[in-house]
C-alpha cells in the first residue's frame, strides 16, 4: 500500500516523544517504565533499551511540591523550570514506524543527579548517592560516601560449575541474570572509612622488597580468618 503524504507526515510527527518517567518495572527480561509525555500522554509497560553491560533503574519522581513553574506536564525541568531541578527522570520515545501502539525507550537521563564538570575525553558511572567511578585524565578514580563501603570480591561457581561465557557444557541457563551483591562472596577486598578487610580461604603474601630484591617486610593471610587492618593505627611516612 502506498503511504500519501499525509500519512508520512503524521508517521514522521509521531515517530518520536519526550517525557518523563512515572513508574519503573525491572523484573521482566527488558526492563519496562511507564511514561507521561506532552499535554499529558501516558503511556504504561513501554520496553526501556539499554546498552549492553550498562543497566540503570531510576529513582522515581519527586512530588511537585519541591518544584514551582514546573512548565507543561510531562516535560520535566527542560520546559519553563525555574529551580534548573526536575522532578523526574527523563526519556525519549522512539514510536516504530510512527506507530503510537509500538513505543520503546531509547535514552533516559535525570538532571537531578547527573555528573557535572567533566573534562574533554572523561568517562564516568554514578548514582543518586554521588557513588561513582571517574575515568580522568590522570587515571581512574572509584569513590564513595563516607557511609558506604568499597567491595572487589571473587564469586564461587554457580549451578553449572564454571562462569557464564556461554562455552561451558552445563550451560542449561536462563536469560538475564541477578545482581552479585547479596551474595556470599568465595574471596573479597572491602574498603570503608575506618580500614579495609580481606577475607580469602587460601594464602596471600604481601611482600614489600628494596631494590635489591630482598624483602623488607612481609604480611600473609590465611585462612584462619583472613586479616583486618585499621587505619587508625597506621602511621603514613612519605618519602622524598
Amino acid at each position: 500500500m502506498r503511504v500519501n503524504l499525509v500519512e508520512a507526515a503524521r508517521r514522521a510527527y509521531n515517530s518520536v516523544i519526550r517525557g518523563t518517567i512515572t513508574k519503573v518495572d525491572d523484573n521482566h527480561l527488558m526492563q519496562q517504565v511507564d511514561i507521561e509525555g506532552v499535554s499529558g500522554e501516558k503511556m504504561t509497560g513501554i520496553e526501556r533499551f539499554h546498552q549492553y553491560g550498562f543497566v540503570s533503574n531510576v529513582q522515581p519522581e519527586q512530588q511537585q511540591t519541591e518544584q514551582q513553574g514546573s512548565g507543561a506536564g510531562g516535560l520535566g525541568s527542560g520546559s519553563g523550570a525555574t529551580t534548573g531541578k526536575g522532578k523526574s527522570a527523563e526519556c525519549v520515545v522512539l514510536c516504530v514506524n510512527g506507530n503510537r501502539s509500538h513505543p520503546i525507550v531509547i535514552m533516559v537521563d535525570d538532571r537531578r543527579y547527573r555528573l557535572q564538570g567533566l573534562k574533554s575525553g572523561e568517562v564516568a558511572l554514578f548514582d543518586d548517592q554521588q557513588q561513582q567511578v571517574h575515568i580522568t585524565r590522570d587515571g581512574v578514580f572509584a569513590s564513595v560516601p563516607h557511609d558506604k563501603t568499597i567491595n572487589w570480591r571473587i564469586m564461587p561457581p554457580d549451578d553449572g560449575g564454571s562462569s557464564r561465557d556461554g562455552s561451558g557444557g552445563a550451560q542449561q541457563q536462563q536469560d538475564g541474570q541477578k545482581p552479585q551483591a547479596t551474595k556470599k562472596a568465595y574471596a573479597s577486598h572491602t574498603l570503608d572509612k575506618d580500614g579495609f578487610t580481606v577475607n580469602h580461604p587460601g594464602k596471600i603474601v604481601h611482600n614489600i622488597i628494596d631494590d635489591q630484591g630482598n624483602v623488607k617486610y612481609s604480611m600473609t593471610l590465611d585462612n584462619s580468618g583472613g586479616f583486618t587492618g585499621n587505619f587508625k593505627d597506621v602511621q603514613w611516612n612519605q618519602t622524598p
